[in-house]
């Protein structure tokens, strides 16, 4: 069972899930809020969620790799948005490489911006796109019984 828990500033376990798929903390950790997926108490997923510049930012999206590909990155980035948009965003924004700009608009993000092969990406609450069912099999997805 796929439970989440929000912790602030930079933590151990932040650390040490992103070193998985070689990230590293940066200096906005300190302001961030950050939340972090656990599988029966196994840390498996993280992301950061913080203010800057007159908006609200994502970042540091990962999931371990043995846990890819079983939508539990689609979980982590639903609850980030809700989060943000709980917290009146008026938009948030979010920097990835030019191959992940599929995977950030099906949930209405829009490219504002591309350098070096990095895409500036943004959602409003009236272009965000949060569809219930992602329409797989779920017999082997550790999030199914959050899907339906």
């Amino acid at each position: 069972m796929i439970k989440s828990s929000w912790k602030f500033g930079a933590l151990d376990e932040v650390k040490a899930l992103r070193e998985t798929v070689n990230d590293s903390l940066d200096v906005f950790d300190e302001k961030s809020i950050q939340l972090i997926l656990y599988n029966n108490e196994e840390p498996v997923s993280c992301g950061s969620l913080y203010f800057d510049s007159g908006a609200y930012h994502i970042a540091h999206l990962c999931v371990k790799p043995e846990f890819q590909g079983q939508y539990i990155g689609d979980l982590l980035i639903r609850v980030l948005l809700v989060k943000g948009f709980n917290m009146q965003a008026e938009r948030i924004c979010c920097s990835s490489p030019k191959n992940t700009v599929k995977f950030f608009e099906k949930y209405g993000f829009t490219v504002t911006a591309e350098i070096d092969g990095c895409c500036k990406m943004e959602v409003t609450p009236q272009t965000l796109i949060l569809n219930s069912k992602c329409g797989h099999d779920c017999s082997q997805c550790v999030n199914k019984d959050f899907c339906h």
